[in-house]
């Protein structure tokens, strides 16, 4: 009989993490258990309890295979395979806002922030030192004629990074939007500056 069985890391210390794709294997198993076998339940067990980081290679053997019931190993393959590990690391942020559209005409965008505008990560090291900052999911202000308060999401880095900071329930923007003053020419035709320059 042959199965494709996870490989399974124990004992990964709290300080690294696996970073390379989950593998699999194909086993090939002979077995005389009148028991009934669930294939799903095979699993390669490889022991990261001395692994340092790095990209390291393990020769996988039948005692690394973990079986509900017993069985004979005929076959592995592939019979070594590699394995990235990487130190987590922490890591603060500075959280920045995207928007697109503008305000309703007669009205402009005087700020937007978001609250809270910081977070701290977890996750490898590879993955966090390359960033400087995090953005906040594109926030739309077409036709915008007043302040607004919304929830925004985050973009996160792809790989398994964690949030850390405590107390934060979610993200918001806080956009303030102010409306364009008249002059006795009409309506200030201000551009991308603050209205009050209208009346330098």
């Amino acid at each position: 009989m042959s199965f494709y069985a996870p490989v399974v890391f124990k004992n990964v210390s709290p300080s690294f993490q696996v970073t390379s794709d989950p593998p699999q294997v194909n086993i090939v198993v002979h077995t005389n258990s009148r028991d009934s076998f669930n294939p799903q339940e095979l699993q390669a067990v490889l022991d990261l309890d001395k692994a340092q980081e790095g990209t390291l290679s393990y020769v996988l053997t039948e005692n690394h295979i973990l079986s509900p019931v017993k069985v004979e190993i005929t076959r592995i393959h592939p019979s070594q395979i590699t394995v990235r590990i990487e130190e987590l690391i922490e890591k603060s942020f500075s959280i920045k806002p995207r928007y697109q559209g503008t305000p309703k005409k007669g009205y402009l965008m005087r700020d937007i922030r978001i609250i809270p505008d910081t977070l701290t990560m977890r996750g490898p090291r590879s993955v966090l030192e390359k960033l400087d900052h995090v953005s906040a999911h594109e926030i739309e202000l077409e036709g915008l004629k007043e302040s607004v308060t919304m929830r925004v999401d985050l973009d996160l880095p792809r790989g398994n990074v964690q949030i850390i900071d405590q107390n934060v329930d979610f993200y918001s923007a806080e956009i303030t939007i102010d409306s364009l003053p008249f002059t006795e020419h009409g309506l200030c035709q201000c551009n991308k500056s603050w209205y009050f320059q209208c009346f330098r």
